[in-house]
């Protein structure tokens, strides 16, 4: 609806800064890359456990998502 409403009762203090990591790699004909996003969301769970829980808030209610992996594959046939 293109609509925005302006908000200032609530504060997200609690905002990191969003780190990935980016490895991209090329032998010829083939190209790959692997990107893990989110690393800020790890942390320590009780018990002594490891976790990707601790999601930054975009706005309130809406936290963006834990760790994410991704994976990219290209490759090229040449005669």
């Amino acid at each position: 609806m293109g609509q925005f409403f302006h908000q200032d009762s609530i504060t997200i203090s609690n905002q990191m800064p969003d780190i990935a990591a980016y490895v991209h790699f090329r032998i010829k004909p083939f190209k790959a890359f692997i990107r893990a996003e989110n690393l800020n969301a790890a942390r320590k769970l009780p018990g002594g456990g490891f976790g990707f829980t601790n999601n930054n808030l975009t706005a309130p209610g809406y936290a963006l998502p834990g760790l994410q992996f991704r994976l990219g594959v290209y490759w090229s046939f040449v005669n």
